[in-house]
């Protein structure tokens, strides 16, 4: 295979691996293809799915993640967004990370010096391969279940650290500066345009009714409500404090600035399945 390609195809290719699509991914913007189904076969960074694999399975949703819809697609996948994920993974040792970018340079010129047709070639043949490692929805039963029972697993030891390191959550409000007629919206008129939809009008409503701040780990407290626009407000009622987990470094998210008991934001509805919802 190596002679079918340049230094900078063959170098990203070396840091792949395969993975199988879960339910995940389906909801993942880009990745869904016409011939995607539960257990077909892509691929993956190597270096994040090792992160996978030593037992941090609750998230599966790898920025790195990708399921092509044909032998032709290979090409852009790994030349585009492939590429910009090796650019930013931590877990890609630098030297490695250095040479792809010196490579990608040179690709041009070396993909001209290459028999015609070559790189397609061994793209349908990666093709071929990938297809041979698809997996039926039956045999991704225990796999998707793994998964989950892990996911749950992480975030049962997550609560069990933060309640032993006393990480109580405490959402203070510092009204120094605040106008005086927004803390007393009585004190003076505060004429705000609104919505005239009955049904967008009751959802609102329903949300300032919900007074518990525990519903979203005490980030909006009922004393919030007129310092905020109604979109602001309902936005944050959607939202609980996450922490972040091994696998929030892996995926690049400002790893060189995150800290391992830094809080976070991530969908309260989302929270509780697999593979959802972290915002850190």
């Amino acid at each position: 295979d190596r002679n079918y390609v340049s230094d900078f195809i063959f170098l990203s290719i070396k840091q792949m691996a395969v993975c199988h699509a879960l339910p995940s991914d389906f909801s993942s913007r880009g990745k869904k293809t016409k011939l995607m189904r539960i257990g077909f076969a892509g691929f993956c960074c190597k270096h994040c799915s090792q992160i996978q694999s030593a037992g941090y399975t609750g998230h599966a949703d790898y920025s790195c993640r990708s399921f092509a819809s044909a032998a032709d697609n290979l090409a852009s996948a790994i030349a585009n967004s492939f590429h910009i994920h090796l650019q930013k993974c931590s877990l890609l040792p630098p030297e490695i990370k250095k040479a792809i970018a010196a490579y990608k340079r040179l690709h041009s010129r070396q993909l001209n010096g290459l028999p015609h047709g070559s790189q397609r070639k061994l793209f349908h043949i990666l093709w071929k391969r990938l297809r041979a490692c698809d997996k039926t929805e039956a045999e991704m039963e225990e796999i998707t279940s793994k998964l989950e029972q892990s996911a749950n697993e992480m975030k049962t030891a997550q609560a069990t650290e933060n309640v032993a390191a006393g990480q109580n959550v405490v959402v203070k409000t510092t009204p120094d500066e605040i106008p005086s007629q927004l803390l007393n919206p009585g004190s003076s008129a505060v004429s705000l345009p609104e919505c005239d939809d009955e049904e967008t009008k009751a959802v609102l409503k329903a949300a300032e009714q919900d007074s518990d701040p525990v519903s979203n780990d005490n980030l909006l407290l009922p004393s919030d409500r007129p310092l905020i626009t109604d979109f602001i407000f309902l936005i944050m009622k959607q939202v609980k404090v996450a922490q972040p987990s091994a696998l929030d470094f892996a995926r690049g998210r400002r790893s060189t600035q995150l800290n391992p008991t830094q809080a976070g934001l991530c969908c309260k509805h989302c929270i509780d399945k697999a593979g959802y919802g972290a915002s850190i």
